[in-house]
């Protein structure tokens, strides 16, 4: 039997049914949210100033202004990051931006004279309010570290996504929204989870969240049903005919999820026929829903630390102190070698926080959204699979920069002369920022790397200038290596074979950030220049 749910589905719900993404998103990128932050500061005391004068508000300012206080009126200057670095804040952020701070305008344009110096602040900045696509950014982020870190919705829901960084629980009205996306996705199992989670807190809260009864159970009926859930798909039919008892389309729901309940508890439909009863239906969604590729499902075993990699392997590891160049005399570098074959090196203390955060500010300004290569026409652009944003500096723009070019040539024995690397590239991830498996040498002769006229990546020296509270690894497929951010510490690895092949097991991947802010510098050198300096090998034995 094919039900017509369809036909009872509406929503009032903010998200737009398809996902197209800009190239201005602020959630790619923490460092660009903190404005809002101080911005909602702003309007919160002017919001507290006119409910001292007018005490009569209606309760829905009221209500506001305590949510709002509660939420951000107490965050230093130097905590914003670390207060953008909760998802579930940021989502929080943006959600109040794109609805309820425009509401607050609309109402006191409407009725109150007295509240004109808000209304005109919250105008004047309107046109650079966070959009929808903000929205479903933030959300696609929680919904991604559920994804990739297993964590339940319940969890998240409930404000325990972290001990450290606090955030408020969610309502029933996010639940729902995340739920919605789900449910447009046909992910019924994961649309259930968030979809429960948004029945149980209109239940149990005050709800003032503007979504009524109807707007949770038409969804959540439809992800029971999918799920096997019958009897409960039946419980909620039924608390939705109270809402609409002359539904026609919902009494003929009710009567087939009778029939088949009946029939189960009688004995007439076996589990097996429970299951193929609507294969012709079910096999509609499967084609719509794809599996996960083996090398995504190994990228999130590794990100949730779970590594294959063999204690004979790891027992071969070792760390060391290298001199060997004449500025590193005084100061030898810190090396602990965390892969072998490929060999990846982990160097510490390569960067002081002074140098860091002159880093950090120079390149802040002039973040823009991080691009990839495409494979098929080398040339560079947006993807919704690297989440970040990022600026390029030259050695010559600060004595800082020089130095740790030199410094990092010292260490690698590779030129860093400009003509034969890139300038330092400076990184800050989005809200659960992430970079998903790829290798950063050229593949193919169309790449934009090649066009650069410095020839392939031969290594690179990725630098990392955060820690990160959770999440946020970087990972070696092949290798099974799992390197976490630490602030002042840098990894180094060859992309090329001595031969001068591409080397593919370097295949790497940044896991989302789940709580946290990411900062990193990436220095990329080439092939040219470095002839004597790391020479051919003929076989894969002299590699």
């Amino acid at each position: 039997m094919v039900m017509p749910f369809w036909s009872i589905l509406r929503t009032s719900i903010l998200f737009a049914t398809t996902f197209s993404f800009s190239q201005t998103q602020i959630f790619t990128s923490l460092i660009h949210m903190t404005d809002f932050v101080g911005l909602e500061q702003s309007f919160y005391s002017y919001l507290e100033k006119y409910l001292q004068k007018k005490p009569s508000a209606s309760s829905e300012f009221h209500q506001f202004a305590h949510l709002v206080g509660q939420h951000v009126k107490d965050i230093e200057d130097d905590d914003m990051e670390v207060f953008l670095g909760h998802p579930v804040n940021s989502y929080l952020l943006v959600r109040r931006f794109l609805r309820d701070w425009r509401i607050v305008m609309e109402k006191l344009a409407a009725i109150d004279p007295v509240g004109k110096v808000l209304f005109e602040l919250i105008k004047e900045h309107n046109s650079s309010f966070p959009d929808k696509q903000d929205l479903q950014g933030c959300a696609l982020a929680i919904l991604r570290i559920q994804d990739v870190y297993n964590i339940s919705a319940e969890r998240i829901a409930s404000g325990k996504l972290s001990h450290k960084t606090l955030s408020p629980e969610m309502d029933a009205a996010h639940c729902l929204e995340l739920g919605f996306m789900r449910h447009q996705w046909e992910q019924y199992e994961e649309a259930y989870e968030w979809l429960i989670e948004a029945w149980k807190r209109m239940n149990l809260q005050d709800n003032g969240s503007g979504i009524t009864k109807k707007d949770v159970l038409q969804y959540l009926f439809w992800a029971e049903y999918k799920t096997g859930r019958i009897e409960s798909a039946l419980n909620h039919t039924n608390e939705l005919l109270k809402e609409e008892p002359d539904d026609e389309v919902l009494q003929q729901n009710k009567m087939y999820f009778e029939d088949r309940v009946r029939k189960m508890k009688d004995g007439e439909l076996s589990e097996e026929e429970r299951d193929t009863e609507d294969e012709e239906e079910k096999s509609d969604v499967s084609k719509k829903v794809k599996s996960k590729e083996e090398y995504i499902l190994r990228y999130e075993q590794l990100c949730r630390g779970n590594s294959t990699k063999s204690q004979a392997d790891q027992d071969k590891l070792t760390c060391y102190y290298y001199d060997k160049d004449p500025l590193l005399l005084i100061k030898p570098v810190k090396v602990e070698m965390a892969n072998l074959e490929p060999d990846i090196y982990l160097l510490h203390d390569i960067i002081r926080d002074s140098d860091i955060e002159f880093i950090k500010n120079l390149a802040a300004p002039r973040l823009q959204r991080a691009s990839i290569t495409n494979g098929k026409t080398g040339n560079l652009e947006f993807a919704d699979y690297r989440i970040s944003k990022s600026g390029w500096l030259e050695d010559y723009e600060g004595e800082v920069i020089e130095r740790l070019s030199l410094k990092l040539e010292a260490v690698t024995g590779l030129s860093t002369a400009r003509i034969h690397s890139e300038p330092l590239q400076v990184v800050n991830y989005g809200i659960a920022g992430q970079f998903e498996p790829h290798v950063d040498h050229a593949t193919d002769n169309k790449s934009a790397i090649l066009r650069m006229g410095m020839g392939n990546r031969i290594a690179t020296v990725l630098i990392y200038m955060t820690d990160v509270e959770a999440g946020g690894s970087t990972v070696f497929l092949d290798a099974k290596t799992i390197i976490k951010p630490q602030k002042g510490t840098a990894a180094f690895w060859y992309n090329l074979l001595k031969s001068g092949e591409p080397d593919a097991s370097t295949r790497h991947a940044a896991c989302p950030v789940i709580v946290g802010t990411k900062w990193v510098c990436n220095k990329w050198i080439h092939e040219y220049g470095q002839e004597f300096r790391r020479r051919c090998g003929k076989t894969l034995e002299e590699v």
